[in-house]
């Protein structure tokens, strides 16, 4: 069943930063130009940027096998 983008868990590029110990701008810099040939993919909702939870795990796992996916999921539960 698919769900639409609006109800998808999401966080602000502030809250990922902060979940994940990087400043800001390393989230910003993930998305906009990648590391290691991979970006972070965003969406906008309403003139704010996004990182979808199941993105931003599976580009977090990519980098760190096992690392900080974890940091993501349970920044989705607060």
């Amino acid at each position: 069943m698919q769900h639409s983008l609006l109800d998808a868990e999401r966080l602000s590029l502030s809250q990922a930063a902060q979940k994940l110990n990087v400043h800001v701008s390393t989230v910003w810099r993930w998305a906009q130009n990648g590391v290691k040939g991979r970006k972070l993919p965003t969406i906008e909702v309403g003139g704010r940027r996004f990182v979808l939870l199941d993105d931003g795990e599976r580009f977090m796992a990519n980098d760190e096998p096992g690392g900080n996916s974890v940091a993501l999921s349970r920044a989705a539960e607060r």
